[in-house]
């Protein structure tokens, strides 16, 4: 049988107290019992001395004139104790004198010394069902021929002992009974909160994630209840942001592959319009510059994921980026597009603004944010649009900002703007060869680098990105 804790805890200290209870009240009562035997027994032998010194008084008085006396003054004697329950034996050498004490009870010479109340032998003994404490010894001098059995009852001491042992045993097991009833109850009770933390970790190791612990005391147990609380809560946290986790890279495959089968379904249906149909030279090439442009919508979607890939996995080794070259090397990439879609594109940064960072994933950042800008310009109907990227140090920061005067963003799309594949016009989007990674490519490098991503936007009133760094 497999004890619980609480039981183990209930017979340890029951047994504890049991036999510290019991032994200590046994042991006290014995101790006493024994001092008072042995008063008991001392006053026995002061009687029996005093017994003895008047039969050898009177013994003296008649030894020279009448010794036949001498039986008479012993009888005389051993009758008036047996009257008051003190049997006598008396022998003379092998010859007895005197006898109260049933002869088939006791009539054993004793060989003792001649030295008057030294050597007496004393024993507790049986004398016809009853005890009697027994002395004996050998009268002195002149009448050392003499042997003396006395034996006093004590028969009532033994029973007054009997009875308080009954008493206490009567007494211990009311009291074991009591104290087992208190322990057992009173460690139900104390030990009830460990149960409730042990049905609540069976509950929440089945599965029952909502599983919790009340408020149950201030004590130890009461902190373990509110650490377990604690832990449970942070497992559904973890457990939680792990199912999100799973479903964001769900949708991300299946928005990927939905991505990735348009732009596949038309080169593939183009190549087999070219092989099968009879077309001019204009529909050929006409043919091909859509077969180029799904080639680079695939070829910018490849090249988004690898850099959100490296953005969420690799290793970094950040290194001091002088952000002026970075912005110049920006501006160059971009400036001829910028032009060709009428934009005015600025980059201002002095020289000595610096970052840690790594290199290619911060220029990466920042091409993302100018695409972004130029593509928002380019998607508005105004005539005069304007682009710049800049990048000056503040207090304990570095801001880097791209801001255009494009279409802007509302509300919906500010906050779904880091959700890949997400876009605020898909079929212009497709249209500008844009697969929706943007917003999470700058998200990641952002985050890998500690640095504080905003946004400031409205329709048709522009947008600034912000970019605060902190690791200087």
């Amino acid at each position: 049988m497999k004890l619980k804790f609480w039981q183990k805890l209930y017979l340890s200290v029951l047994f504890v107290f049991l036999l510290f209870f019991n032994g200590g009240i046994f042991t006290i009562v014995t101790v006493q019992n024994s001092k008072a035997l042995a008063q008991q027994k001392e006053n026995f032998l002061t009687q029996q001395e005093y017994i003895l010194q008047q039969i050898v008084n009177d013994m003296s008085l008649v030894y020279e004139s009448r010794p036949l006396g001498i039986p008479l003054i012993i009888k005389q004697y051993g009758d008036r104790y047996a009257n008051n329950g003190v049997l006598m034996q008396v022998k003379k050498g092998e010859e007895l004198v005197y006898s109260s004490i049933r002869h088939d009870a006791y009539d054993a010479p004793i060989d003792m010394p001649n030295k008057f109340l030294k050597n007496r032998v004393s024993e507790i003994i049986d004398i016809n069902d009853s005890k009697y404490f027994v002395v004996e010894c050998n009268l002195p001098s002149e009448f050392a021929v003499y042997s003396t059995v006395i034996a006093f009852p004590i028969q009532s001491f033994f029973d007054d002992w009997n009875g308080t042992i009954l008493m206490i045993n009567i007494i211990c097991c009311t009291v074991s009974a009591i104290m087992a009833v208190v322990l057992y109850n009173l460690l139900k009770a104390l030990t009830k909160p460990i149960q409730s933390l042990n049905e609540a970790t069976i509950k929440f190791g089945k599965g029952d994630m909502d599983t919790r612990i009340e408020h149950i005391t201030n004590d130890e147990i009461g902190e373990t209840a509110n650490n377990f609380n604690i832990m449970a809560q942070q497992i559904c946290t973890q457990v939680q942001a792990l199912e999100n986790s799973a479903q964001e890279k769900q949708n991300f495959i299946d928005d990927f592959s939905h991505e990735m089968r348009t732009p596949l379904t038309a080169i593939r249906g183009y190549a087999q319009y070219m092989q099968s149909a009879r077309i001019t030279d204009e529909e050929y090439y006409s043919t091909l510059d859509i077969i180029d442009t799904q080639a680079k919508r695939l070829q910018n979607l490849s090249e988004s994921m690898l850099s959100l890939s490296l953005a969420q996995t690799e290793e970094l080794e950040f290194e001091k980026i002088n952000l002026a070259d970075v912005l110049e090397n920006v501006h160059k990439a971009y400036s001829t597009r910028a032009k060709e879609e009428n934009i005015a594109l600025t980059a201002n940064c002095d020289r000595d603004v610096y970052i840690k960072g790594e290199s290619s994933l911060i220029e990466s950042l920042i091409s993302n944010l100018a695409d972004n800008a130029i593509n928002a310009c380019k998607a508005d109907n105004k005539s005069a649009h304007t682009v710049n990227i800049s990048a000056h140090k503040a207090e304990r920061s570095v801001v880097i900002s791209v801001t255009d005067n494009g279409i802007g963003m509302d509300a919906e799309t500010l906050e779904k703007i880091h959700t890949p594949f997400y876009r605020q016009d898909k079929a212009r989007s497709r249209k500008n060869g844009g697969a929706g990674l943007g917003g999470s490519i700058i998200k990641k490098i952002a985050d890998v680098h500690n640095a504080k991503l905003e946004y400031k936007s409205a329709p048709r009133k522009g947008t600034t990105a912000t970019v605060i760094f902190t690791t200087l």
